[in-house]
Parts: C-alpha cells; structure tokens; sequence
C-alpha cells in the first residue's frame, strides 16, 4: 500500500495522473489556448451574413455592443458615422422641425394676466415692405405669434417680452392662423408685387362706373390680403422706442399671424401716413377695441413668466379668472408654467 501511494504522488508531482494524464503545463497551456479561443470568438465581429438583416440605428448599436477591434472599427467608423448621421435626419424629419405650438411674448406682465382673462386684443401693427426700388408702408389689424421652440427662444424673448402664453397648432389650424412669407428684398419678387398693386389702385380710381367700381375695388381688397402676410427676410427693426436694428433678420422669428377677415365694420389695411403716430394708431384701435382671438383652457400648452416668484402669483389669478378654470385645467397650467431662467438653462 505504501508502495501505490508514492507512485500515486510522484505521478502527481511530475504532472501526470494514475491512467497516463498530461503534465500539469501541459493541461495549464491547453486551459489558456480555449480560453483564448473563446475570448476571441467573443471580440470576432459579426460576418456580413450575420448583420445582414440588421439596419439603421440597429446596426450602430450592434457593433456598439460587441467589442470590436481597432482595426475593424476604423475600417467600419465611416459607414457606421454616415448610417448614425441618416438615421438622426430621419427622426428629426419625422418629429418635424417645428414645435406643436405656438407662442406670443409681451414685455407685460398684466398683458398676459389679460390674455388669460379676456383672450387676445386684436390691434394694429405697422409693417413696411421694402423692394430693390420699390416699398410700402401700411398698418393691418394682427395678433402674432412665432413658430420657436423654447430652445430656440431665448433671442427672441429678449426682443419681445419675458411673459408669453403657447397654444397648441391645433388651435392655430382651427382660428386660420398664417406662417408669414419672407420676401428678399432683393428678388424682382417685392417690386413687381407692390408696383403691381399701385397700378392695380390708379386703374380702380379711374373706373368711372359704380358697379364695375365696387367689383374691382373688393377684387384690390383681396388682393391687398396678400400684404398682409408678407415680411422681408431681413431689414431694420425699428423698436417703440425708436431704437432701430439694421439687417434684423426678421425670418428667424418664424411668424405666424391672426389677421381677421375683411369686413365694413373696419378697415383691414391702412396707408402707412394715415396712421403713422401713435395717436392715430390708439384711434383706430379704439375702433376695433371689443375684437378678440378667443381660445379655450384646453388650447393652452405652456405659460411663461419672468421670475419664479410669480408663479404663485399666477396660479392664483388663473384660480380666479372670470373665464373660471376648473380644478383640472389649472392643476395642468400650474405644471407648465415656465420662467425665462428653466428656458435658458434647460432647454
């Protein structure tokens, strides 16, 4: 017996077992190369056959997920960057550029403590539209809004006021709200237009009939709408301070506008000098003073104020509103009320 277990030890010693094992460097060098095997097996990257039915942002995140060698990702990384790159275009086109609402801004905060009590005053807005050779100056009765997202924003509420109120597109679609035209002043397009129109005018004049004086006084009527959705892409802001802003460019704003239809009861486009101080423009306000753009609680997506200390402020005046909103709505405005510092910092 003593005989068995030392040719059972020195077996062990020397690396062999009792039936003819292997040396033990032999059996720890065979342990390594499957191991190694199998961590190569691991980092081998997918075969063409493999990825073939994989796509799009799938694809990126296979070869993300499965390590891949220096070499192959560099093979790889611009098919990979060119597939990423598509795929992001595709969900931005997809989600769409613009926002799913709309925003109007003023620099009071008792203007939108108004709007929300009584909708928008509809007022009138003096415009110029400034061709290579040719301009007009006219006021019409608007209320705009402009089509930002609130991280695009920041610029534009520093133009136009910390406080605004965003309603929903739906809204817009259903009050026949318009996105603006920019017209290049440079184009042939805004001197043919107004050139047009001042002919259009001088022939209406000279009708001397008054059926056929009226017919073509409504037809310039209409077409004098045009007007009012038109805006240069760029010229000077001029501020009611009287601060002017040369190459403002205007298209950035992405403006929509409200621009009731034409009726007796107001005049709907107005000669720039007939209404070129503020006097005459409150007088022709006055004239159109009970006009609002009406909109209901549930159009309401986003409310902004200037500092945080008056959200209580606003929750209490949206809890006793004459347009009383129930417990439901104002519990949904109360967490959408946004100050300009949560806009800058986080969106």
């Amino acid at each position: 017996m003593m005989l068995i277990f030392a040719e059972k030890q020195a077996a062990h010693n020397t690396g062999r077992g009792c039936a003819g094992g292997r040396p033990q460097a032999v059996r720890l060098q065979s342990q390594k190369e499957r191991h190694r095997k199998k961590y190569r097996r691991i980092r081998r990257p997918p075969s063409h056959a493999a990825t073939k039915e994989v796509r799009g942002s799938d694809q990126l995140k296979t070869a993300v997920r499965r390590p891949i060698s220096v070499g192959t990702l560099e093979h790889r990384w611009p098919a990979l960057r060119a597939r990423w790159i598509q795929d992001k275009t595709d969900r931005l086109i997809m989600a769409g550029r613009y926002p799913n609402a709309l925003f109007h801004y003023t620099q009071e905060k008792h203007a939108l403590w108004g709007i929300l009590e009584d909708n928008f005053r509809i007022s009138y807005a003096r415009e110029r539209i400034v061709g290579e050779h040719e301009k007009v100056g006219f006021a019409a009765p608007m209320v705009s809004f402009c089509d930002l997202r609130l991280s695009e924003a920041a610029d534009h509420i520093g133009t136009y006021g910390k406080y605004g109120i965003g309603l929903s597109k739906e809204w817009a679609v259903r009050q026949q709200l318009n996105p603006v035209s920019y017209w290049n002043r440079k184009s042939h397009l805004a001197d043919t237009t107004i050139r047009s129109m001042k002919k259009f005018f001088d022939h209406v004049q000279k009708i001397d009939d008054l059926d056929d004086h009226l017919d073509m006084a409504r037809l310039y009527h209409d077409l004098l709408d045009i007007y009012r959705v038109i805006k240069n892409y760029e010229g000077d802001l001029i501020r009611k301070d009287g601060i002017v802003t040369p190459n403002y460019r205007f298209a950035d704003e992405r403006e929509w506008r409200y621009v009731p239809a034409w009726e007796s009861s107001f005049r709907a486009y107005v000669p720039l000098d007939e209404i070129n101080t503020d006097e005459k423009k409150a007088e022709f306000n006055s004239r159109i003073g009970e006009m609002r753009l009406e909109f209901e609680p549930g159009d309401i997506r986003y409310l902004i104020i200037s500092d945080e200390h008056e959200r209580d402020e606003l929750i209490e005046h949206i809890r006793h509103a004459k347009r009383k909103f129930d417990d439901a709505t104002i519990s949904r405005l109360s967490s959408r009320i946004l100050t300009v510092k949560q806009i800058e910092e986080d969106f």
